[in-house]
């Protein structure tokens, strides 16, 4: 018998180390590092840099989502979207407006969109976009992490607010690693 409750307890010793390393953690960043642009009609743009802990960069990147709350203000049957592309320059906050440093005025960005958040609900809303590719890029160096750039279309920057103030955190980006 005390064979069998040897093996028996190897067993859910390796059990539970297999379980331990596939176990994900889970880290939430505040992201403190934007700057809200606007342009003579209205458009929002929001450029932010994205922080990638160095325990993120040492493990494999499960999920990354960054988040912000946004209060859309919709007449009724509306859509607020949200379009996020990477930034091809870098920029530093303090600096930047409609026109500097871009050479192309509002932002300098990948022509391919990475993700889009819609929403029709007229009550606050957490925005959320899916970063998961584009973070596994910047951990891989295929592309430089100059951050991203939110864009709401002029018409409906007039009904779109976030929901905090200058100095307070745009939103946060939860990365699951293991």
């Amino acid at each position: 018998m005390s064979a069998i409750y040897k093996n028996v307890t190897l067993l859910l010793i390796t059990l539970f180390m297999l379980c331990l390393s596939a176990w994900a953690g889970e880290i939430n960043v505040p992201v403190t590092d934007y700057s809200i642009l606007h342009d003579a009609k209205s458009e929002i743009r929001i450029v932010t840099h994205i922080p990638i802990p160095d325990s993120v960069a040492d493990s494999t990147l499960m999920f990354a989502e960054f988040q912000f709350a946004v209060t859309p203000q919709l007449a009724e049957d509306s859509i607020l979207w949200i379009n996020c592309y990477a930034l091809t320059i870098p920029w530093e906050v303090g600096t930047v407006d409609w026109e500097t440093p871009w050479q192309a005025p509002g932002g300098d960005f990948e022509a391919d969109e990475l993700t889009m958040f819609t929403t029709s609900n007229p009550n606050d809303s957490i925005a959320y976009f899916d970063l998961t590719d584009c973070v596994r890029s910047w951990l891989r160096e295929d592309r430089a992490n100059y951050g991203l750039i939110f864009m709401v279309p002029a018409s409906i920057a007039s009904r779109f607010w976030l929901n905090q103030l200058p100095e307070e955190a745009l939103g946060s980006i939860k990365y699951q690693t293991r």
